[in-house]
């Protein structure tokens, strides 16, 4: 993992391109065995003998992957050297997953690199899918020499298209009920075609009977592969709801593919039996969201922006002169300039402002404020942080970046961050750990996720122990968890146990 801070350091300030790839309505992707793969609009890189490169993404249905693609053009050298740094971008901005290729003589015809992501985190949308779109973020620069001074910044946007019926249906007679009845469910588009729902009760004894829903593809189109997404929806008598499932499914281009049972989830009897709460007259009421995709709406690069930087003594001179509000706080906290409070924690005391404390911690806020210990003595301790640890902490709460972590460090920090409640280190040190899991030290993430109830930690652990578990369960951390911790791995295996089904 990285963030913007680190991946920057890596860049060169000369001849970079960078390529912005937004990929809108990304969920209906279509991420079966079939689909081959969505790729970005081609870009050529100047600095690259003027060379064409482009994206492709693999959607999957558990884990997103993204190469970096030369086409075979006759036109071009057969190999090119360079370098290139791509990645996942978060809704907060933040660098996920990224693939550094260094110094790569690559030949055309050919792919390389390569970054994933795991549907199976449970906030998998709200961490890489804004408002439904997947951000990637390619830099590419020249591998032998800068000679090349403009960069270069391209952006491109390709749209899933998306068609959506919100509509309420009524079964009449429910508990009567026994016959085939079909709604309709008619679209806007012409590039669509209709459907039709299909309901009727099946599992032969009462006790056993579900309602049966069928969605079926009308033949007053031609065929084409269409991605559908639903969520149906019980009412209750106040015409809120009361239980739902949500189901996709993809029909092929097939003359014969044209009907999908969506899984029964609908119990007779439990109607039945809480018929003052569903039922109206005998009445059955279902909401339907339907969301229909045929594929790509539009795939185009949308802009191109080139910057020439100034020669490489007035960038020193201008940085030299450009100096932020930050840098010039951590300045004078450097200097001891003003400083009014120390921190402290085993042998190290650094010097520090209150004001710049208690604006960042509701907790040193709270210190201050009162007649605690702190505010008399001007010494907080910091309890269990190394040196070095401590002086990231102060960086930190002056600039907002963190760098140079370890696995123990980022624990540390976690740890203070959660005690003083500054959440944006939290989410950072979360964040490394997320992304530099491995099985090494699984099960110490593991442990520590459990420790601090953090849910994005304990999904991303779980995903990573459930694509590794075959190595994970023969390693001696896990058998050494399993004696210290049973119950933890219990847990954490019937999670995996049941994505795996």
């Amino acid at each position: 993992m990285s963030s913007d801070d680190s991946t920057s350091k890596i860049l060169p300030k000369h001849g970079l391109f960078t390529f912005i790839w937004k990929i809108e309505n990304f969920s209906f992707c279509p991420h079966n065995e079939e689909y081959h793969g969505l790729e970005s609009p081609r870009f050529n890189v100047e600095s690259l003998d003027n060379s064409e490169w482009y994206l492709s993404i693999f959607p999957g249905k558990a884990p997103v992957t993204c190469h970096v693609y030369r086409p075979n053009n006759k036109e071009e050298p057969e190999f090119i050297r360079t370098n290139f740094m791509y990645s996942f971008v978060t809704a907060d901005g933040t660098h996920w997953h990224w693939c550094e290729m260094k110094d790569l003589n690559l030949k055309k015809g050919t792919l390389s690199g390569y970054i994933e992501m795991d549907r199976r985190i449970r906030n998998f949308k709200d961490i890489f899918l804004p408002n439904d779109t997947l951000t990637v973020v390619l830099h590419m620069w020249k591998s032998d020499d800068c000679a090349t001074t403009i960069n270069t910044r391209c952006t491109a946007r390709t749209s899933i298209s998306v068609e959506r019926r919100l509509f309420d249906c009524q079964i009449n007679n429910f508990l009567q009920y026994r016959c085939r009845s079909n709604i309709p469910v008619k679209v806007a588009s012409k590039r669509l075609p209709s459907f039709e729902m299909i309901f009727s009760c099946t599992g032969g004894a009462v006790s056993d009977e579900k309602l049966l829903i069928k969605v079926r593809r009308l033949a007053n189109a031609e065929k084409k592969s269409l991605f559908l997404a639903c969520k149906i929806s019980v009412l209750n008598k106040n015409g809120d709801v009361g239980f739902s499932a949500k189901e996709e499914h993809r029909f092929s281009a097939s003359e014969n593919e044209n009907e999908w049972i969506v899984p029964p989830f609908i119990r007779v009897n439990k109607i039945a039996f809480l018929a003052d709460m569903y039922l109206q007259k005998n009445c059955l009421t279902l909401r339907c969201e339907f969301a229909i995709s045929h594929g790509i709406l539009f795939n185009e690069i949308e802009e191109c922006s080139y910057v020439v930087p100034e020669d490489q003594t007035k960038i020193q001179s201008s940085d030299a002169e450009r100096k932020t509000l930050s840098s010039d706080l951590l300045n004078m906290c450097n200097q001891g300039t003003l400083c009014d409070v120390k921190l402290s924690s085993g042998d190290e005391t650094l010097p520090a402002h209150w004001l710049i404390l208690c604006a960042r911690s509701d907790v040193f806020k709270a210190m201050f404020e009162s007649d605690m210990t702190e505010k008399a003595s001007g010494i907080v301790t910091i309890p269990n942080l190394e040196a070095e640890d401590l002086k990231r902490l102060l960086v930190f709460l002056y600039t907002d970046s963190l760098e140079d972590l370890s696995f123990d460090s980022a624990t540390s920090l976690y740890t203070v961050a959660d005690l003083y409640h500054i959440e944006e280190l939290k989410r950072k040190c979360a964040n490394f750990l997320v992304c530099g899991t491995s099985v090494a030290n699984v099960c110490a993430c593991l442990q520590f996720g459990d420790l601090y109830q953090d849910d994005i930690l304990m999904n991303a652990v779980t995903a990573f122990i459930c694509e590794h578990k075959d190595v994970v369960y023969k390693s001696d951390d896990w058998k050494n968890l399993i004696l210290l911790d049973s119950s933890l791995t219990a847990r954490i295996m019937l999670l995996v146990s049941n994505e795996t089904i």
